[in-house]
């Protein structure tokens, strides 16, 4: 018989690779439309690859670079924070308008939004500083965030304007005024 067989072993398989000339024997096992006799030309080149240390030496290097290439490619890709991950986190005002007035300087905000969907929210004025706990959550779909204080004293919607990284705008009604506030994480 005419055929040669190569064997490469690695953790899990058994690779055989068979070149030489296709005879009664191994005919039914091809899968291809080919003539009793004829040469397996796809596989010639494997006696070389095998043979040749350099040859060997570099294949398996392009294969590790390409499994690594591949690896790397799969373990970057980063699932998308969810809405209510974005707004986990403890933010404090920046930039406070009320109506149309800027009011950066006489009110302060600190909200933090906890995965649990707790809050604490830190309303300071010139005369007073305000603690409220309670329960958040968020509609994505219309990017509004519910506050409902542990008091019952109210339930407060911010309608958020814009989120992006560490910066949120939101805007609410307080005591019949608008206003708009830009937090920062």
């Amino acid at each position: 018989m005419n055929v040669r067989k190569y064997t490469f072993f690695t953790n899990k398989y058994f690779i055989t690779f068979l070149t030489g000339t296709i005879n009664e024997a191994l005919y039914p096992f091809i899968r291809q439309n080919t003539l009793k006799n004829t040469q397996i030309n796809t596989f010639q080149s494997i006696p070389k690859l095998t043979n040749d240390p350099s040859t060997m030496k570099n294949s398996i290097l392009s294969f590790t670079a390409l499994l690594c290439f591949g690896l790397l490619l799969f373990s970057s890709c980063k699932k998308d924070p969810t809405y209510d991950e974005q707004l986990n986190g403890r933010w404090i005002s920046s930039k406070v308008t009320y109506g149309d007035e800027d009011g950066t300087n006489l009110y302060k905000f600190e909200l933090v939004l906890e995965a649990s969907k707790e809050f604490d929210l830190t309303q300071t004025t010139l005369v007073s500083k305000t603690v409220q706990t309670g329960i958040w959550a968020a509609n994505e779909g219309t990017k509004e965030v519910t506050l409902t204080f542990d008091d019952g004293s109210a339930k407060v919607k911010y309608d958020v304007t814009s989120l992006s990284g560490n910066q949120m705008t939101a805007q609410t009604v307080i005591g019949g005024k608008r206003f708009i506030i830009v937090f920062k994480k």
